[in-house]
């Protein structure tokens, strides 16, 4: 697991040095960008290609709930 974590903080690093942040507005209208694209539209090998919105989507079907509205 620690290495997950390691892996994701590297990504998250790498993928800041791309913007030019100047204010903490910036900042978290950035990290706002980042994990959206994170959660909904990059797929995840350990997911087996799948977005982590789309596996706790899966999940959550298959315990019987409903999938969130959007």
């Amino acid at each position: 697991m620690n290495g997950r974590i390691e892996r994701f903080w590297r990504t998250l690093k790498d993928a800041l040095k791309l913007f030019d942040i100047s204010n903490e507005a910036e900042l978290q209208a950035t990290l706002e960008v980042l994990k959206t694209h994170y959660n909904q539209h990059r797929p995840h090998q350990s997911l087996s290609g799948l977005t982590p919105d789309q596996a706790a989507e899966i999940l959550k079907l298959r315990a019987g709930k409903p999938p969130p509205k959007r």
